[in-house]
């Protein structure tokens, strides 16, 4: 017996193994980078578009195999026991999904660490806008207070907050339908509901 699931065990692993490669091929080059640094484009702005619009396709697509994984636990398991049942091949494309969603995440995370510091504002203009004044404007002059531009880097930098945020979600929810062998009714719900978590990071 104890052969046995070692056996099966070492099965998974390899299963995850190919699975996470077949991801990460789909949608390019196999590495954490996921392209030679040389391919990407020159500028910092596509740059970070290019590994943000990845990180969103990776999410979309764990929230797939989430959705799928909780379909496959509803349903019944088969009865030939010579095959592994459909749920916990499901689980492990999930887990895998889940892998590669890590891999586009850091990938992000590193090109956001690579911009260059946003540029120090004129100090004529900041003292301008301090006043409530538009530069050049006469004083006395307000056109009330002055809002900061949002960049590509603030709204990458919260979009990838949120997709870590629903990263760990996922990530929580399957480690305790593993703890439970797959059987608890309560993980179907879960399930859908970090999918849910997921679309939604990916959408803004």
């Amino acid at each position: 017996m104890n052969h046995s699931r070692h056996i099966t065990a070492l099965l998974r692993i390899l299963l995850i193994s190919i699975l996470v490669f077949a991801a990460s091929q789909s949608t390019g080059c196999g590495s954490v980078y996921h392209r030679a640094k040389s391919d990407l484009p020159p500028e910092p702005d596509a740059r970070l578009a290019l590994r943000m619009d990845e990180a969103r396709a990776a999410a979309i697509a764990a929230a797939d195999r989430a959705e799928a994984l909780a379909a496959a636990m509803e349903a019944p398991r088969p009865l030939d026991s010579s095959r592994p049942p459909t749920d916990q091949i499901a689980a492990d494309r999930a887990e895998a999904a889940l892998i590669e969603l890590n891999r586009r995440l850091l990938a992000a995370a590193d090109t956001l660490g690579s911009l260059p510091p946003p540029a120090e504002p004129d100090p004529g203009q900041e003292a301008d806008q301090k006043a409530g004044q538009s530069p050049g404007q006469a004083p006395g002059q307000t056109t009330g207070q002055a809002i900061e531009p949002v960049t590509a880097r603030d709204t990458a930098m919260l979009t990838h907050g949120r997709l870590v945020a629903a990263r760990d979600l996922l990530d929580t929810t399957l480690t305790a339908a593993k703890a439970t062998g797959l059987r608890n009714s309560e993980t179907p719900a879960a399930l859908r509901a970090a999918a849910v978590r997921l679309r939604e990071a990916a959408a803004r």
